[in-house]
């Protein structure tokens, strides 16, 4: 497959999860804004389980060491769906319908956002993104080495291109 091929895969596929996400954002700020009138008690705890009808957690709030929020919605089987965190950086995890590691939007000061997608053995396949004040690509074969790189538009490469975690 040709670098053309992979950046319009790549491309359609970054467009897919950020419309799918903002469509998730959408509907659970709706979600909460329907319901914040009918509330009257406030919850307080270290960590929020909401259990779906099959027993499994279909929705998690807790915190890190550092008081951060994370996030984790499920699907009927427990499967994560979306996920996010502050722990190392501001993340969305978004997972695939077997609850692997999809799609990874990643925010930081140092390195400014990244796009990391990941194949079926949760092993990073691409990544897009900024970092040393100029943008990226990379491609990585199966076990997760980077195999094809592409710097930013000046043709230099970059000097601190984050190495996706996982």
């Amino acid at each position: 497959m040709n670098l053309e091929k992979r950046v319009e895969r790549l491309e359609r596929s970054v467009k897919f999860w950020k419309y799918a996400s903002a469509s998730s954002l959408i509907v659970l700020t709706v979600a909460y804004l329907a319901g914040a009138n009918s509330v009257s008690d406030t919850i307080e705890a270290k960590k929020f389980v909401v259990y779906g009808s099959k027993g499994y957690p279909a929705f998690t709030a807790t915190t890190n060491e550092d008081g951060g929020g994370i996030l984790l919605l499920a699907d009927k089987e427990g499967k994560p769906l979306l996920g996010a965190s502050n722990i190392k950086n501001r993340e969305l995890l978004l997972f695939d319908q077997e609850g692997r590691l999809a799609v990874r939007l990643s925010a930081s000061e140092k390195h400014g956002g990244q796009i990391y997608t990941y194949g079926d053995n949760e092993k990073v396949s691409s990544a897009i993104g900024s970092s040393d004040k100029s943008g990226f690509m990379m491609f990585y074969d199966r076990s997760g080495k980077p195999v094809d790189f592409v710097p930013n538009l000046k043709g230099q490469p970059s000097n601190d291109v984050v190495q996706p975690s996982r």
